[in-house]
């Protein structure tokens, strides 16, 4: 990633959740690489995330990451300047563990989605504070940027434009919210909720429609911006252009960025094919693994029983997410890395509790309805 990023000139990455998913210091190694200076492998990106603030000492509620960068342009003889704020998911830290976001053992240190003054997490207030400072004019300390771009790993969440906000009940996507408190943001970059955004605006304070694109996660969004000066008045136009979502599937592989990253593509692919186990006996190649039991979601099943119990847990019940990849099933054979990340798509912590026989009834009924009601 780092390494076609950089091969392609991408002027910044906004962090995602899925950042979070790995250690700090593991991420912390990759920012580095992005951020180095330009060298053979391309030119240096910026990391962004604007809404994360370190949690205490000498540094608490200052920005952890870059929280916007400009960039300057030159249109009809003057200089045309764009503001491009990044902010991360609201709800990150309800998805993985304080060690991944820095925080040690006795809970202190790392970086908080809870902003200085901001007990909520309300976007349109972060928002606010970054457009402000963007907008203002460069004599009286702001940066004096003539456009204000918003990339947001967040969905629309239309729902909650207005009203109090409870974090991680309705949190998770605030761009409809974040517009519709502010002036001056032009134009927003969505992610996060995987769908593909086209021609697709929503009202800004002043009941002006703001575009917002997003590729989905398996496209390429693309805007365009087209600049004019009126040197009569001093004052630029500007007008936003939705050239739709490119499918990345149908896009040429650029050969020498193919090159490059080909050494990693290799040794990625030896290490998800290497044999971790071997499956014996016969299996009944079930795919029920909502409202029936199958051997493939018993292994899975198994398998944290298992782990509880060498590490000194002794588990009796255990709940698992159902197969998310192609509906796989296990047969006999060898079990590679790959079969397993197809039994069990993401790298996700095993947590013991304590429940009583109340709780555990209320809880299976409770999956139960769920997933029946999808039937």
């Amino acid at each position: 990633m780092v390494l076609a990023l950089r091969n392609i000139g991408y002027d910044a990455l906004v962090l995602g959740n899925h950042e979070f998913n790995y250690s700090w210091e593991v991420m912390q190694s990759m920012y580095g690489q992005l951020k180095a200076e330009d060298d053979e492998n391309g030119s240096s990106v910026d990391v962004l995330g604007a809404n994360l603030y370190w949690r205490d000492g000498d540094n608490a509620g200052q920005n952890a990451f870059t929280p916007y960068i400009t960039k300057t342009f030159q249109v009809d003889g003057q200089e045309f300047k764009v503001g491009i704020i990044g902010f991360e998911n609201t709800d990150c830290d309800q998805f993985d563990v304080p060690a991944n976001f820095g925080v040690g053992e006795d809970g202190t240190g790392g970086v908080t989605l809870t902003p200085p003054g901001n007990p909520t997490r309300d976007m349109a207030l972060e928002a606010e504070k970054y457009v402000t400072q963007l907008r203002k004019p460069e004599a009286e300390g702001g940066e004096g940027c003539d456009f204000v771009i918003i990339a947001y790993h967040s969905g629309m969440g239309s729902g909650n434009t207005e009203g109090d906000l409870v974090i991680g009940t309705n949190t998770e996507s605030q761009i409809a919210r974040m517009v519709a408190g502010n002036t001056g943001i032009d134009l927003v970059i969505a992610g996060h909720d995987h769908q593909s955004y086209r021609t697709r605006t929503t009202p800004d304070k002043n009941g002006n429609q703001i575009p917002v694109i997003n590729g989905g996660g398996g496209s390429l969004a693309r805007a365009v911006v087209s600049v004019s000066y009126d040197a009569g008045s001093g004052t630029f136009t500007t007008a936003v252009e939705d050239l739709g979502n490119q499918s990345l599937s149908k896009l040429e592989n650029d050969a020498e960025l193919k090159t490059l990253i080909q050494p990693a593509a290799t040794a990625a692919e030896g290490y998800v094919n290497a044999q971790y186990g071997t499956a014996i006996g016969t299996w009944d190649g079930s795919s029920s693994f909502r409202l029936g039991h199958n051997d493939t979601i018993d292994l899975v099943n198994r398998s944290q029983i298992w782990t509880a119990r060498q590490n000194g847990v002794a588990m009796d019940v255990v709940a698992t997410t159902d197969i998310v990849s192609n509906r796989y099933t296990v047969s006999a054979g060898p079990i590679s890395l790959k079969d397993i990340y197809r039994i069990y798509r993401y790298d996700n912590y095993l947590y013991a509790i304590e429940m009583t026989g109340a709780q555990l009834k209320a809880w299976l009924e409770g999956v139960a309805a769920f997933y029946s009601a999808q039937v």
